[in-house]
């Protein structure tokens, strides 16, 4: 997993790119078990590193 530190996700578009994939299909497994709550969390903290991300390109 130490591809997916945040420095890394900073200078490392691939596994910036593999992270949110991998990310996005975490809460569509989320949604798919009704587990809303956790999805809605994950969501959120995905829109909040992809705009911490966005500030550093």
């Amino acid at each position: 997993m130490l591809k997916f530190e945040y420095e890394n996700l900073i200078i490392d578009n691939n596994a910036r790119t593999e992270f949110f994939s991998i990310y996005d299909h975490l809460i569509k497994l989320l949604k798919r078990n009704n587990f809303f709550d956790a999805a809605i969390i994950h969501t959120k903290n995905r829109k909040r590193i992809d705009e911490e991300l966005a500030l550093l390109d």
